[in-house]
């Protein structure tokens, strides 16, 4: 006999802080934020679906002078 799973609504966030190491972004870019939210709705013990929306932001490097 198999039970269902009760639907449940998972909500999860996430932020990190940013850095370019790389060339030639870390000429152009400074030090930055990133951050996300999930939204999930299970509807079985091995079903879910949801929506993921996340942003990253940096900041602009001085021009050489």
């Amino acid at each position: 006999m198999q039970t269902e799973a009760p639907e449940r609504w998972l909500l999860s966030a996430r932020a990190s802080a940013t850095q370019a190491v790389s060339q030639p972004q870390s000429d152009t870019f400074g030090v930055g934020a990133a951050g996300g939210v999930t939204v999930r709705r299970t509807f079985t013990s091995w079903f879910a679906m949801g929506l993921d929306v996340s942003a990253l932001v940096v900041t602009d490097r001085p021009e050489p002078a």
